[in-house]
Formats: C-alpha cells, sequence, structure tokens
C-alpha cells in the first residue's frame, strides 16, 4: 500500500546508528512517506543495559556515566531529514506528541516526504 505512511518508533541510539542520512536520502528519492518518530534519552540504552546484564557488579554499571553510553550532546535529528529534503519536528514535552504526530502524517502524505519527529524523553 505505497500511498499509506510508515510510522517508524525509535530510540535515539538506534536511530543515530542505523546511518539515518543514507535512510532519508533513500526515502527521498523515491517519495517515500514516513514518518520517524526519534525516543531521545541522550542515551544508548542498548550499551547500558547489556553492561547491566552482563556485569552487574562492574565498574561501569556504577559509574556517575556509563562508560560508551552517553549521547549528550545530542544532534539536530530533525534537522538530519531536513538535510535530506523532509520535514523536522522537535517535542520537548511528549504530551505534545499527539498533534505533532497528527501533522507529521497528513504532511508526509501530503507533500510524499519523510518527516523526523525528535522527542525528548529525558
Amino acid at each position: 500500500r505505497p500511498a499509506l505512511p510508515v510510522v517508524a518508533v525509535v530510540g535515539d541510539g538506534s536511530y543515530l546508528f542505523a546511518n539515518p542520512l543514507a535512510c532519508h536520502q533513500t526515502a527521498t528519492a523515491l517519495g517515500l512517506p514516513v514518518v520517524t518518530v526519534v525516543k531521545n534519552n541522550s542515551a544508548w540504552d542498548a550499551v547500558r543495559k547489556s553492561t547491566r546484564g552482563m556485569y552487574p557488579e562492574g565498574a561501569a554499571v556504577s559509574a556517575a556515566v556509563m562508560p560508551l553510553s552517553s549521547l549528550s550532546p545530542s544532534p539536530d535529528y530533525a534537522g538530519a531529514v531536513e538535510a535530506c529534503g523532509g520535514r523536522g519536528f522537535r517535542v520537548a514535552d511528549p504530551g505534545d506528541l499527539a498533534s505533532v504526530l497528527a501533522t507529521a502524517l497528513e504532511m508526509s502524505v501530503a507533500e510524499r516526504v519523510q518527516v523526523v519527529i525528535d522527542v525528548d524523553v529525558r
């Protein structure tokens, strides 16, 4: 169903390490209506959770900031899609997500563009 938008919900670590510029450029070239919601907590939780699981008593777990898990300062995720011709939104209050998502879905279908919504969940 190519006329329907695709909604992807990812963490900021997954988004950052998925090579988003290549994904956005390809989707823009093909006119794919994709909305990506980035749950931005400025941390790579895959590393944090794996480390806690493997080494629950380790030094990294007891550190104030777990090594190799911080993604702070956060890049401009909304700006990444804009660099590829899409639209980006930043949402400081997760309570505003529903209205921004509705706008993004409408925009992605009408304009055949990608939209990234960077949601601060810290």
